[in-house]
């Protein structure tokens, strides 16, 4: 009898756990075909779009910089199972289906709000998310932009 209430325990930890897990809608990154190096998204950028949705899914268009400007005041938190794209010149979406070798660290934070005209430090933060593109033994090759003074 005493198996009954350890797995009785057990399932409602399991559950638990399984509850405190937040989630969220997926998210969709295009990518310039072939473009290898640091991603960065900065939110709240006055004057510049919103992240579009498509089918529930917000989808983040980098440029071939490798960064994307979005007045969105800040990125959706929590997991979900994200997609990724190179995409080529005509629109083509091609996914990523390796994305363990091609995408690493990615990751949401703060950094310095930039510099006003004569190069002081504007008050705050602003909100970034990152990644890297390309295989991991390439990363230390490309200066990540998120450490970079603003």
């Amino acid at each position: 009898m005493k198996k009954i209430p350890c797995l009785l325990l057990g399932l409602l930890s399991l559950l638990a756990l399984a509850g405190c897990t937040d989630t969220r809608p997926s998210s969709v990154y295009l990518l310039p075909e072939g473009y290898e190096g640091w991603v960065l998204i900065d939110f709240a950028q006055e004057g510049a779009p919103e992240i579009p949705v498509e089918d529930g899914k917000q989808v983040f268009r980098i440029g071939s910089d490798g960064k994307l400007d979005t007045s969105t005041p800040e990125p959706s938190y929590g997991t979900a199972e994200d997609e990724y794209y190179f995409v080529d010149e005509e629109g083509n979406r091609r996914r990523i289906e390796n994305m363990l070798d091609v995408i690493q660290d990615p990751s949401i934070g703060t950094r310095p709000n930039g510099r006003d005209e004569n190069g002081n430090p504007l008050p705050g933060k602003k909100t970034v998310e990152q990644f890297f593109v390309g295989p991991l033994e390439k990363m230390d090759d490309y200066p990540n932009p998120a450490l970079a003074p603003s």
